[in-house]
This record gives C-alpha cells, sequence and structure tokens, in this order.
C-alpha cells in the first residue's frame, strides 16, 4: 500500500514547519489535522487560517507545543480529470503522467479507506456508493457512544425540542442548572432588568407534600433577589381564605398573644395563670432573663421596665380607671392603691321618724327611744338603744358586714409578660 499521509507524533519540543513526506499532485489535495497534547483526536486545520503551505512544506501560523502531533494526508480530486485533451490539442508526457497519477493516486487513497480496494456497497459501518467512489456514508446505527470523544457533542449538535422528558435521568436536573427566572426572562426578553415576569406553576407540576417549611425562602430575602423591595422592605402578602383549607389553622399554629402587648391585664376564669401571663399577686419580678418568677423562666426586662420590681397585686381589689388629669381622682399615679372611704354626709330626720330622748332605767338601760313627732304614746317605740355616751348620745345596734361592696364575681386578674 503506497504511503499518503505522514505523522509527526508525539513533538519533543515547540514546532511551527513540517515537511510533506509523500507524493501529491496539487497542494490543494494536503489536509492537516492536529492532536493537541492530552487529547485522543484529531482536529482539521483550515489553510490559511492555521497553516500554509508551499512546496513540499507546512507552516503552522502558531508554533505547535511539545507532546502535540500532526498528521499530514492527501485527498486527491477525481471528479474530473488533471488535464482534459481535445481534438488538435498537444499532449504532453506530463498531462498523461498527471492524469494516469490522479487515477492511482485516488485507488490508494481509496484503498487506505476501505482495505479492500475501491468496490463500493457496505464496508462494515461505511457505505460506498458503487456509482461515485467519493460518495462515501457512515451507516444507520454505526456510531456508538464508545466511538465519540470526550466532549464531542456540544449544545451546537442539538435540534430544538430533541431533549425531551425521556431522555432525562431521575434526579439530574439540579437547583445548580436552573437558571435565575429574573436572568432566563431578560434574555427570553419577557422582562427588562428589575421586572419579573409573572411564573404560574400549576399544582400538578409539584409532587404531593413536596414543598416543605425547609423549602419555603424568607419572603424579604425573596422579594429582594426578585427585586420587589430593598433591603429593609418588604413587599404585602396576601392570604386569602380560599388559600387556607378548612381547620387547618389550629391553636397550635398561632402564636398565643402575639398581637398584646407586654404589661397587659386580663381576667381569666381560671386559677391558674394561661400561657403567656402571671397571676397579678405581688411577686417579686427580676430585671433579668434568668430568675424564674411562678416557676417560669423568661426575659422578664420589658415587664420590668412597666411595672418595676413587684407584679401588681389585684388580688380582692376592684379596678379604678387612672385618672390621668381629668381631675375626678385627682393626685393618683399608675397603679396605685386606694383605701376605702365614704363620702362626707347627714342623716335627716322629720316627722314620724324623729328620734326623741328616752327613758332609762336605774342600770343604764334604755325602755323606749322613740317619741313620735306629732303624738307621744309612751311605750310604742320603734326599737331599743342599747348604750349611751357620758355626753348624752344615743347608739344603735350595730347591724352590717366587714365591708362595703357592690354585687361581684372573682376573676383571676393575670398580665402579659
Amino acid at each position: 500500500m503506497a504511503t499518503i499521509n505522514t505523522t509527526y507524533a508525539n513533538l519533543s519540543s515547540s514546532q511551527s514547519a513540517f515537511e510533506i513526506r509523500f507524493s501529491f499532485l496539487e497542494l490543494e489535495d494536503i489536509k492537516v489535522a492536529v492532536k493537541p497534547n492530552g487529547q485522543s483526536e484529531y482536529i482539521t486545520k483550515t489553510v490559511n487560517t492555521d497553516y500554509t503551505l508551499s512546496g513540499i512544506t507546512v507552516t503552522f501560523n502558531s508554533a505547535l507545543s511539545a507532546g502535540d502531533s500532526v498528521q499530514i494526508s492527501r485527498a486527491t480530486k477525481v471528479k474530473s480529470p488533471r488535464h482534459k485533451f481535445a481534438a488538435g490539442s498537444t499532449i504532453t508526457a506530463k498531462s498523461l503522467n498527471d492524469n494516469a497519477k490522479q487515477m492511482v493516486f485516488a485507488l490508494e487513497e481509496v484503498e487506505a479507506k476501505t482495505d479492500t480496494g475501491p468496490s463500493g456497497g457496505s464496508k462494515n459501518h461505511i457505505y460506498v456508493n458503487p456509482s461515485n467512489t467519493d460518495d462515501w456514508t457512515i451507516t444507520s446505527g454505526a456510531i456508538q457512544t464508545t466511538h465519540l470523544g470526550a466532549n464531542s457533542v456540544d449544545s451546537d449538535q442539538y435540534v430544538d425540542g430533541s431533549i425531551d422528558t425521556i431522555h432525562i435521568a431521575d434526579d439530574q436536573v439540579t437547583y445548580g442548572k436552573i437558571q435565575n427566572i429574573v436572568t432566563a426572562n431578560r434574555v427570553l426578553g419577557r422582562a427588562s432588568a428589575g421586572e419579573v415576569q409573572e411564573v404560574q406553576v400549576a399544582t400538578a407540576m409539584i409532587a404531593d407534600d413536596a414543598v416543605t417549611y425547609a423549602k419555603m425562602q424568607d419572603i424579604g430575602t425573596a422579594n429582594r433577589v426578585l427585586g420587589r423591595a430593598s433591603t429593609g422592605e418588604v413587599q404585602e402578602v396576601q392570604v386569602t381564605g380560599a388559600m387556607i383549607a378548612a381547620n387547618t389553622v389550629t391553636a397550635s399554629n398561632l402564636v398565643v398573644g402575639a398581637a398584646i402587648p407586654v404589661g397587659t391585664v386580663i381576667w381569666y376564669a381560671g386559677s391558674t395563670a394561661p400561657s403567656g401571663y402571671l397571676k397579678c399577686n405581688g411577686d417579686t419580678l427580676p430585671n433579668n432573663s434568668t430568675t424564674a418568677v411562678q416557676g417560669i423562666t423568661a426575659d422578664w426586662t420589658t415587664l420590668y421596665a412597666i411595672v418595676g420590681a413587684n407584679l401588681p397585686d389585684l388580688r380582692g381589689e376592684f379596678i379604678r380607671g387612672f385618672d390621668d388629669g381629668k381631675g375626678t381622682d385627682s393626685g393618683r399615679t399608675i397603679r396605685s392603691f386606694q383605701t376605702d372611704s365614704w363620702k362626707e354626709h347627714q342623716h335627716i330626720f322629720g316627722g314620724d321618724d324623729s328620734v326623741g330622748v328616752g327613758t332609762w332605767d336605774s342600770a343604764g338601760a334604755a325602755y323606749n327611744y322613740n317619741r313620735d313627732a306629732n303624738s307621744d304614746h309612751g311605750n310604742a317605740g320603734r326599737g331599743y338603744v342599747t348604750s349611751r355616751d357620758t355626753t348624752g348620745s344615743n347608739n344603735t345596734t350595730t347591724y352590717g358586714d366587714t365591708e362595703t361592696r357592690s354585687r361581684n364575681i372573682a376573676l383571676l386578674a393575670c398580665i402579659k409578660y
């Protein structure tokens, strides 16, 4: 078999010029390929762009590196003869030889490619057109994965729409492979910088129980990333009733007292303070977060700043609104205590209710204390005077309870901490 190529494998040093060591008819029949150091495939180069040809020398525009390999080969064109003869034209030996070499070189190249000569038909993985031996076709299904070099198939080789769901292995599309929605919308012309087009995810696109609490981004962070609010701002999010399933919001999902300020006093129908509250029983209140109060350890500093070193003691007490400058109960300070009292008054007697002077026996006991204002009927008194002081004042029988009060119901006073 004749030599139709020259290979310079694994260059020992940087080199630019290489000799063509086989016969050829024209420089346009010369093909050049380079295999960079460490790679397994030769890459075809372009004349003038990557290298130049002169005589029997190939010169690269940029020198190759040590370890690179160069393959210079011949591909003789056979679609038309090198020389065409017409009646009466001069036939030279060179013309005849060139045409003969053209045929010989082409046959040598076909033989080198097929190992069987220039016959047509299937050549294992290659089909040669019998009517045009320059027409070579790779048979269907001949290219397997093992025939593909690393990184040989890139996005330029994909036909639009050729990658569908069945060609994506399970769990192969990770978060890192999903383009930022803002960037994607700008690239696609759907939204300009700072704007985000609405993206709707249908329920059918989300697997059951696939969106967990840990997968939900903080709304403040999300809005800033999407350009909807600046740092420190959160766009309003409205949750409608239709978005909440029946009976899904239970007491355990609500923060107890979230909208009730610290120091608020409530009346509770139970004998133990509810969660988030202390009994208003005058207990000492520390200004720290380490000391337990009523068996509870919490940060007491906010409540301390409101009520001071002791909880209000509302056990058995009635509550009166703080005067706060009105003048009805002047001189009071917030949470100050006030004793009971009677407003100054007089009892006026007249007519049948007049109280006269009684007659006292020798032991000092009265037997009649009433004298009717209109008539005197002796022992027709309405009661008995039980004692008299040294000045002659008369005292009636003691009547009543240990305090003055209105009708009431006992409830437990509690304070929010």
